[in-house]
């Protein structure tokens, strides 16, 4: 398992994707959330 870090500081904001999906596709919305909390995605 990777684990891909967006950035961020404070709570951790943990993001899974679905089946046959990747923690890039995170990316839009992660660059937004990073103002809320320090943003992690998963990588199964």
């Amino acid at each position: 398992m990777t684990v891909v870090e967006f950035g961020g500081h404070g709570p951790p904001i943990l993001l899974l994707h679905g089946l046959m999906g990747r923690a890039i596709t995170w990316w839009p919305v992660a660059q937004w959330l990073t103002a809320h909390g320090r943003v992690l995605g998963l990588d199964a």
